[in-house]
């Protein structure tokens, strides 16, 4: 993420900290995961109606995070300009475990699988090639899930 973009990042995220909280990672991510059947849904949906000539393919949603001393923020990327918008997750750090950084598919970026307490379904956050040397660092300033 180039240093404008990230200090449009921190400026989005600095009126909902709170007093003494400060921001130790800002970068940009994938959240969540899609299905094989969805992707190849929609590979088959555009190749239809393009009659083969553009293919298509489902991805996880890009999202930027902030990870601050005392929590995880998530906002919402616009389409159109890469700018952050509104908040879309609050994580209280202390909540949250990471399984070990892997690599991602073909190993151009990292992935980790975020568990929060108390729920029953985990996160999966995939740092792209252009933010995976963030990953490390994430996952290792969080609490490790066995």
């Amino acid at each position: 993420m180039n240093n404008k973009r990230r200090q449009q990042l921190v400026a989005a995220a600095n009126p909902l900290l709170t007093a003494g909280e400060r921001i130790e990672l800002a970068t940009v991510v994938k959240v969540g995961s899609v299905s094989v059947k969805r992707k190849l849904a929609t590979a088959a949906v555009v190749g239809v109606l393009t009659a083969g000539t553009v293919i298509a393919t489902a991805s996880p949603r890009p999202m930027y995070l902030v990870m601050t001393d005392q929590r995880i923020l998530f906002f919402e990327v616009d389409g159109l300009t890469g700018k952050p918008r509104k908040l879309l997750m609050v994580l209280p750090r202390e909540l949250v475990t990471a399984t070990p950084v892997a690599k991602a598919l073909l190993g151009l970026g990292r992935v980790t699988q975020l568990e929060i307490d108390g729920q029953e379904q985990g996160l999966k956050v995939l740092f792209p090639p252009v933010s995976k040397a963030d990953a490390a660092g994430f996952a290792a300033a969080l609490r490790t899930a066995v």
